[in-house]
């Protein structure tokens, strides 16, 4: 460019943007490559593997059926097994699964918990919300769990949508671990319940009483929690598609 021609900046689509829910090499040849070519059948068999991992954790063993024969679905048309019409149709039953899924997956979770044993105190105001928590979470890392092979099956034809899967997983795996660990541990919820003691007398406003600091606090205790877990998940999921990429 001369110096006497303007300049110009240089426009960039919105759907070139990368946003950070994949490892860069992953959501970029995601977005570059061509529907059915070598790297877009690669990125599929990526996607498939890592929402696998993600079942296994957030979903019941009885009730994988249908999501498991949608991945193994995806895997087929990547090494040009399968047409596109039946990885459609595994699609559509993935997704018309969600709710016998979940009902299956909350029966054995309940199941499960319920043989540990109640706890031996009476439950106070924030345990009886704390539990309303574990099972909202455990239905978000549930249906998360879900999306991501639903995901995984639109990636067939939109490849730029297989990034997301790294960051359904990722998610719906801290959120069963925080639903089942951290937001259910008696002493977790005693500490809040301290803090907030605590924090209510040094603050001697009416307006801060301390059921509802409890709550404010137990929230944030989780969400970094949430997060910590997250966190490492992502660390652990995107050490993966590193190893599975191809060294540019």
């Amino acid at each position: 460019m001369s110096a006497s021609e303007p300049r110009r900046l240089t426009v960039v689509d919105p759907g070139d943007v990368l946003t950070g829910v994949a490892p860069l090499g992953f959501e970029r040849a995601g977005k570059l490559c061509a529907a059915g070519d070598a790297t877009h059948r690669g990125l599929v068999r990526i996607a498939a593997q890592i929402a696998d991992h993600g079942l296994r954790r957030v979903v019941a063993p009885s009730a994988r059926t249908t999501l498991t024969l949608g991945l193994q679905a995806a895997r087929d048309w990547a090494t040009h097994d399968l047409d596109l019409k039946s990885v459609r149709r595994q699609r559509s039953e993935c997704y018309s699964a969600l709710r016998a899924i979940e009902a299956a997956t909350l029966r054995a979770v309940r199941a499960s918990v319920a043989s540990a044993g109640a706890p031996p105190e009476p439950p106070s105001h924030l345990d009886a919300h704390a539990e309303t928590v574990v099972w909202r979470y455990v239905r978000l890392a549930l249906r998360l769990g879900v999306e991501a092979v639903v995901l995984t099956l639109d990636g067939v034809t939109t490849p730029s949508l297989l990034a997301s899967v790294m960051q359904h997983v990722a998610a719906a795996r801290a959120y069963q671990t925080t639903a089942l660990g951290a937001a259910r541990h008696p002493e977790f919820r005693a500490r809040a319940e301290q803090q907030a003691a605590l924090e209510a007398e040094q603050l001697g406003d009416a307006s801060h009483a301390p059921e509802l600091l409890a709550l404010q606090i137990f929230h944030e205790y989780l969400g970094v929690r949430w997060k910590v877990l997250h966190d490492a998940e992502r660390a652990y999921i995107d050490e993966f598609v590193s190893w599975s990429l191809p060294t540019p």
